[in-house]
């Protein structure tokens, strides 16, 4: 049987047997669709359009789509089974912001190089992947490209990878990520030097990433590292021939993959650290990088305590019911405006495009601002006009952006554990919240959300609201100065040296503290 997709201008056909689902048709076939819950019909994100043939309506289609939707041939990929011929449309997929580019660096950062000598900066993310070519004389950015990571497909976050990986995936998910950048870095070297714009010749790429997004690019197992005591199969840096990952076509270099501290706090945050400066500073400061996972760091170049606080996807879009990545017309702004006694609700979107879902920064200042009109009391409860059917932000001629009663506590779990994380981080290195030099605020999610408001909600303590940096990609910036001086990835390796993991598995007092700061009246 095939599986026919038509898009703008070409149609691409898939042969298939019957019980595969459409999704399993697409990712087996290379086709990139997102599936944050990993294809277990949960998240309702993959849709797809059927234009010829037919595909049976699901329980799980009726709970994630509209009547109008389903009557439209809209289905989840994920449960559908085509038992003949089908053809589809792929509904517009998933896309983020991605964060690239950083400023010109300090020149006592580049050591002197060959006025033709390049390096790849590369940060592989749970999310996104983020590569930028650096002329490493100058410390120049050349080109800078950004995509969602093709793993999605597998699941949003690092444990539902983790898990299709010990299901016998790994081998898969492994070629996508090494495909994936390949493609990326050809792109931009094709771009910049067949076109004979610029001379030069490829010497280093340097690779930050979480501890599961390394380990499955090198093709290690991950059967530990879901499992207690999380163990790795390899953190410390690695060194290994462009060709041996990324075949012939990537002009022959080497290729070293930075260090990461444990399982659940990565070479990212690591590279993050050097970004911040904590190699040379004494000052105790804090570096946070909110995700699916929130991966925090407090210390200096003498001593670092680290941990890692399973926040969800929700900061990223999921797990709410209209929520979305950083797409344009993702809701990112939101306001609350009173007249004549009734609510309503002012929004901005990405783009200033018509709004079709919210994103993690919008979730946030949605939550605030229902606080402020306590239509949320503290418990996270929304008041009983709004508790069956959620808050209307926007509507468009085809559908309703509701914000719900299961979102709110979404978020609440999500606050609650970064928030209580980090109370205990810096307890346990033995100083107090107002004793913080700075706090460097990283990540895509980190760099565009309202602080006033995460504050206000109780993702982040209000001491700090005149401490926190917004950095950015950190990880890739710390790449970046691998790139242009390999003393920098000597200095990653002293602050692991110097680093200790704070597991908040079975850690009494950050339960308790969980469940006080599940409430927005306890800060």
């Amino acid at each position: 049987m095939e599986l026919k997709i038509r898009g703008d201008q070409q149609e691409v056909i898939m042969a298939f047997q019957e019980g595969q689902t459409v999704h399993e048709i697409l990712r087996g076939n290379g086709t990139y669709q997102s599936a944050p819950c990993g294809g277990r019909g949960i998240c309702g994100k993959c849709k797809i359009r059927v234009l010829e043939g037919e595909l049976a309506i699901t329980e799980q289609d009726r709970i994630h789509l509209s009547k109008e939707e389903l009557s439209k041939g809209v289905r989840l990929s994920c449960c559908a089974y085509p038992k003949g011929n089908l053809t589809i449309e792929m509904e517009t997929q998933e896309q983020f912001l991605v964060v690239t580019a950083v400023d010109k660096l300090a020149d006592d950062m580049v050591e002197e190089r060959n006025d033709k000598e390049y390096g790849f900066a590369i940060d592989i993310g749970t999310t996104t992947i983020a590569v930028e070519l650096i002329h490493r004389k100058t410390g120049r950015i050349v080109e800078a490209a950004g995509e969602v990571n093709q793993q999605r497909s597998y699941g949003a976050d690092v444990i539902a990878r983790i898990s299709s990986c010990n299901e016998g995936n790994l081998e898969k998910l492994s070629c996508m990520v090494r495909n994936q950048l390949k493609e990326m870095m050809l792109t931009i070297w094709k771009q910049c030097f067949l076109s004979g714009e610029l001379e030069g010749k490829l010497t280093s790429i340097v690779i930050a990433g979480n501890t599961t997004m390394c380990h499955i690019l090198m093709g290690y197992s991950c059967e530990q590292l879901g499992v207690y005591p999380f163990t790795p199969v390899n953190i410390k840096t690695i060194h290994v021939a462009s060709q041996e990952l990324f075949g012939e076509e990537i002009p022959s270099c080497m290729v070293t993959v930075l260090p990461s501290i444990s399982t659940y706090v990565g070479g990212d945050i690591v590279s993050g650290l050097v970004a911040c400066g904590f190699h040379k500073n004494r000052n105790v400061s804090v570096l946070l990088d909110l995700g699916t996972n929130g991966e925090m760091a407090i210390g200096n170049c003498e001593h670092l305590l680290v941990t890692s606080a399973a926040a969800g996807p929700a900061f990223e879009g999921g797990n709410i019911m209209c929520g979305i990545g950083s797409v344009p017309g993702a809701i990112q702004a939101v306001s609350l405006v009173t007249q004549a006694g009734e609510n309503y609700f002012k929004v901005k979107t990405i783009e200033d495009k018509s709004p079709i879902g919210i994103c993690g920064s919008g979730v946030i200042e949605t939550v605030a601002e229902l606080l402020e009109a306590e239509i949320i009391d503290e418990t996270g409860s929304l008041d009983e006009d709004y508790f069956e059917d959620g808050v209307l932000l926007a509507k468009t001629d085809c559908s309703e952006i509701r914000f719900t009663q299961k979102d709110v506590r979404e978020i609440q779990m999500a606050k609650s554990a970064v928030f209580s994380a980090l109370r205990l981080l810096v307890r346990r290195y033995g100083t107090t919240m107002e004793s913080i030099d700075k706090v460097y605020l990283a990540g895509g999610f980190g760099f565009f959300v309202n602080l006033e408001k995460a504050i206000r909600i109780g993702l982040l303590p209000s001491q700090w609201q005149e401490k926190i940096v917004q950095v950015g990609n950190s990880a890739l910036q710390g790449a970046v100065l691998g790139v242009l001086n390999e003393d920098c990835i000597t200095d990653m390796e002293r602050l692991v040296a110097c680093s200790e993991e704070l597991s908040l598995v079975a850690d009494k007092e950050f339960s308790e503290w969980y469940m006080e700061n599940m409430f927005f009246d306890s800060l």
